[in-house]
């Protein structure tokens, strides 16, 4: 399989993430209640889709196409996790990582007894109406088929009621569903090729919407721990000698590694902000002298401007 980009997602994939921040803030001890269950949410989103494309580049097809984290925009901003692309289908993917039990019954989605912040149901229908209005009115000639996803071993599925438009797809039928794809493929009598249109089409499918990332406000940052965690651990109880970077935890690090990781992490909090030795001495909670900061810049980083 082959990943399509356009240019929004090269500039996502060149910075740092939703996930990089959240994960940087709860290392350093600076989330809130709210983005303590935004990191939840989005840590589990990101091991499903890597779940589900293990699966796909395990038994797809290398012609096969795909795009991730696609934005739709019709009247308001929707988005398909995972938009996969054979020579005779298209397959709007929504994929939820779930532990305990989901259902769906009389239209509402219940995870472990409670309403999930998403719904993946309602949210799978209405991609896959969208692709579909999206592809007839360009004239992609590709069958649309939407799925709901839910690739843990760890969450049990109930369907109640009939869902159109889409099908549900368990863990332990996940491999079946990729087969049928495979089949509906060669069903058609296909020659294993994608019209070069198509795929122009599926990077122009996505939106260019601004890239939203996590505010962090200035009571947050007084909360961030400063100076340098161990690599392995994440623990702040690090000796730090001429060589090396050592925690009680047994893990060495050159020192001069574990200063460019750290300027890094900075600059995943301060993705605003330019690198500034002063600032970053701070950050280093005087554990670094300024001119070491500064040879490490000059050493790994570009200067700009």
């Amino acid at each position: 399989m082959r990943k399509i980009n356009n240019e929004r997602h090269m500039e996502i994939e060149t910075s740092a993430s939703n996930l990089d921040i959240l994960r940087e803030l709860n290392k350093r001890d600076a989330l809130d209640e709210e983005l303590t269950k935004e990191l939840k949410r989005v840590e589990a989103k990101n091991r499903g889709l890597k779940t589900v494309l293990n699966h796909l580049n395990h038994l797809g097809k290398n012609h096969w196409v795909y795009m991730t984290n696609v934005s739709l925009d019709s009247y308001n901003i929707f988005t398909c996790d995972l938009l996969l692309m054979t020579s005779t289908h298209l397959y709007p993917l929504e994929i939820n990582h779930y532990d305990g039990l989901f259902e769906f019954k009389k239209e509402l989605s219940l995870l472990n007894g409670k309403e999930p912040d998403q719904l993946p149901i309602e949210s799978a229908q209405c991609v896959a109406t969208l692709i579909n209005a999206f592809s007839t009115i360009r004239s992609i000639n590709l069958d649309v088929k939407g799925a709901a996803i839910f690739p843990s071993s760890t969450n049990q599925i109930r369907i109640y009621d009939e869902v159109p438009e889409i099908e549900i797809v368990g863990a332990d039928q996940l491999d079946a569903f990729i087969k049928q794809m495979i089949r509906d493929e060669k069903n058609r009598n296909s020659d294993e090729k994608i019209d070069p249109r198509y795929i122009r089409w599926l990077r122009e499918i996505d939106q260019q919407q601004p890239i939203w990332t996590i505010h962090i406000s200035d009571e947050m940052k007084e909360h961030i721990h400063p100076g340098i965690a161990c690599r392995a651990c994440n623990g702040f109880d690090v000796t730090i000698g001429k060589e090396f970077v050592s925690c009680p935890c047994g893990k060495y690090e050159p020192l001069e590694e574990a200063i460019v990781r750290t300027i890094c992490e900075y600059g995943v909090l301060n993705y605003e902000k330019s690198l500034y030795p002063p600032d970053l001495h701070l950050f280093f909670d005087n554990q670094i002298s300024m001119e070491q900061i500064e040879t490490c810049l000059a050493k790994h980083f570009s200067l700009v401007g």
